[in-house]
Formats: C-alpha cells, sequence, structure tokens
C-alpha cells in the first residue's frame, strides 16, 4: 500500500509517501531532490510509528532537504529552459566544437560526430561508435571546466572506463583534472 501523507516538522509542512511493504524488516526513510521524503514501513502495525520516526529525525530531514535545495540552486543543471536551449545552442556548437578541435590537437583521436544536447544530469557522454555529444550549458561554464569535460570526453575514444591508463590520458591535456573534478563533483 502507498499513501501520500503531510506532516509538520520544525514549524514547515512536508509531504511524504508511505509505503507498506512486508518485505521490508525495518523503517526505512529515504529523501530525494526536490523535497521528496519516503517512508517504508514493514507492516500495518508500524503505520502509527511511522510520524513518530520522522519527528524524531525532524532536524536531520530538514538539514538534507536544505543541502539539495542549495545543489540545486548552484547546479547548472538546475537552469535552463527549452526556450534557452534553442536560443543557446547554435553558440554552444561553435564554442565546444572549437575546443574540441583545440584539446584533440594534443591526442589525435578519431571521432564520428560531435552532438550539443539539453541534458539534464550530463556533462557529456561518449559513444562506443565515436559520438561525442556534450550538455549546451558546458559553453558557458569557466574554461577550466570546459575543457576538463571536453578532454573527458574525447578520452574516452581510447579507453572507454575511468581505469588509470584513462585518467593518465587525461592528465596529459589537463594537468589539473583531480581539482576539477572535485570541484565538479564529478566521477
Amino acid at each position: 500500500m502507498i499513501e501520500k501523507r503531510k506532516i509538520v516538522l520544525n514549524d514547515e509542512n512536508f509531504f511524504y509517501t508511505l509505503r507498506i511493504n512486508r518485505r521490508a524488516r525495518s523503517l526505512s526513510l529515504s529523501l530525494r531532490p526536490g523535497g521528496r521524503i519516503s517512508l517504508t514501513v514493514p507492516g500495518a502495525s508500524y503505520v502509527s510509528r511511522a510520524e513518530k520516526f520522522l519527528i524524531e529525525k525532524s532536524d536531520w530531514i530538514i538539514d538534507k532537504l536544505e543541502g539539495f535545495k542549495e545543489k540545486e540552486e548552484t547546479s547548472i543543471f538546475s537552469h535552463g529552459t527549452d526556450a534557452e536551449y534553442r536560443r543557446m545552442k547554435y553558440e554552444a556548437r561553435r564554442i565546444i566544437k572549437k575546443k574540441v578541435e583545440e584539446i584533440n590537437g594534443i591526442y589525435g583521436f578519431s571521432y564520428s560526430k560531435i552532438s550539443i544536447k539539453n541534458q539534464k544530469t550530463r556533462w557529456g557522454s561518449c559513444s562506443i561508435k565515436g559520438a561525442l555529444s556534450y550538455n549546451y550549458k558546458i559553453a558557458f561554464l569557466p574554461e577550466k571546466y570546459l575543457d576538463y569535460v571536453v578532454a573527458h570526453e574525447l578520452c574516452h575514444l581510447k579507453e572507454f572506463n575511468h581505469s588509470e591508463r584513462f585518467w593518465n590520458l587525461v592528465g596529459k591535456s589537463i594537468p589539473g583534472y583531480k581539482t576539477i573534478r572535485k570541484e565538479m563533483r564529478l566521477s
């Protein structure tokens, strides 16, 4: 059974999804970006404990949800409408294509095409067939981040993994990639 419920935590209204799952062994709380709270309980007898549990964890819940909000506000993925994408796509293509040619001058890799997309969760990707795809928003980031994302995807043309050999290739054109990677929170 799944039920939507409302609870007041620290004088704020929150909605959460209550799930009864007979296979669950204990109460399980999960939080997702956008303020989604989900609580799974092992059986109907635990429903009365669910609200108490949320109240006990209220400070932690609010802290985590605030962290999600801050991340969303500072993430380039949280901004950018379809209209903005259509308006900026051609300028982004010009900037990114130029950057790919510049950085690939170091590597000399072959690729089949470059696509510019309005991706919601990725900076870029590389297909096994050598197609490079980039989020249009990277064209408008500080240059060190643009360089990193372009080099990262280019290096996947040679190493389709994140092995030590892959990172050595990235380091060939982006010596400070470890710091940039941390700043961008990429893995």
